[in-house]
C-alpha cells in the first residue's frame, strides 16, 4: 500500500510540474534562444523520464527471481536509459512460452 501511495504521489507531482511548465513555457512556442524555456523543459523531461522509469523498476523488481538481478536491471534503466528498459522487456518477452508472462508478486 505504501508503494502504491508513493507512485500515486509521483504521478501527481509529474502531472503538476508538467501542467505548470506548459502554462509558463508553452511547448509549441519553440524558444530555443531562451535559456529559461530550455532549462524548464530539460528539468521536465528529466522528471518525466524518471517518473516513468521508477514504476518500471518496481515491475522489474517484482518479476525478477533474484533481488540482485532486479537491482542491476533497475540500475541499468535508471542510469542507462531506454536501451536497458527495452532490453529488459525484450528478454522478458522472449522467455515467455505462453501468451501471458508468468508474473511473480511478493
Amino acid at each position: 500500500m505504501l508503494v502504491g501511495t508513493a507512485f500515486a504521489c509521483l504521478g501527481l507531482v509529474c502531472f503538476s510540474v508538467l501542467s505548470l511548465t506548459l502554462y509558463r513555457h508553452p511547448l509549441f512556442a519553440w524558444e530555443t534562444y531562451n535559456i529559461e524555456w530550455l532549462r524548464a523543459w530539460l528539468w521536465m523531461t528529466t522528471l518525466d523520464y524518471y517518473g516513468a522509469a521508477l514504476p518500471l523498476c518496481a515491475v522489474i523488481m517484482a518479476n525478477e527471481q533474484s533481488p540482485l538481478v532486479g537491482a542491476l536491471w533497475s540500475l541499468g534503466c535508471l542510469l542507462g536509459g531506454s536501451p536497458f528498459c527495452c532490453a529488459w522487456v525484450v528478454t522478458r518477452l522472449r522467455s515467455v512460452e505462453g501468451p501471458y508472462p508468468p508474473y511473480r508478486y511478493p
